[in-house]
């Protein structure tokens, strides 16, 4: 998950137009049956030494992780992004989380019958001891997997899931 900055204005640039673009999005999906949704999340830290415990204020003075998602939803097909910036990641995250960019994104169909997924999604078999793909933003882990999930019911109380994909 590692994304390439080019600049610290394309990253101000981003945080600025983003949310712009999310409040057009909504108006003009509103008139049509649309839905878009949305919501935003930033951890920011401000480093300083602590002579009574030891702490050594490191050479970055400020840490931030910051989410933006964007949802779009029409009858039953959703789509969704959600942009990612770590500008220098918060202490305690793993070196991976790095830079900004697009960390994850989706399209999916869903109907009485069939639910088909292509892109970044989460998963798990039962109560997800054989298999359990998730995200707890708090301690950095997010295992979603990239890749096709298709859940078909073909009689009420019946469903076989089958997921395709490799760690995204």
């Amino acid at each position: 998950m590692s994304f390439k900055t080019s600049s610290t204005y394309s990253t101000i640039r981003a945080k600025i137009i983003l949310p712009l673009l999310l409040f057009g999005a909504t108006s003009f999906g509103q008139n049509f049956g649309a839905n878009v949704t949305g919501n935003t999340a930033t951890t920011f830290q401000y480093l300083q030494s602590d002579s009574t415990i030891g702490a050594v204020q490191p050479a970055e003075k400020s840490v931030m992780n910051s989410y933006t998602n964007v949802n779009y939803s029409l009858k039953g097909f959703t789509a969704g992004v959600r942009f990612e910036s770590y500008l220098p990641h918060i202490l305690g995250y793993p070196d991976r989380f790095s830079g900004s960019g697009i960390g994850y994104k989706y399209a999916s169909y869903t109907n009485d019958i069939i639910d088909v997924t292509v892109g970044n999604f989460y998963e798990q078999f039962g109560s997800g001891m054989i298999f359990r793909s998730y995200e707890e933003r708090s301690i950095g882990i997010d295992n979603a997997l990239e890749g096709m999930k298709v859940r078909f019911r073909p009689v009420p109380g019946t469903e076989i899931k089958d997921i395709y994909g490799r760690p995204g």
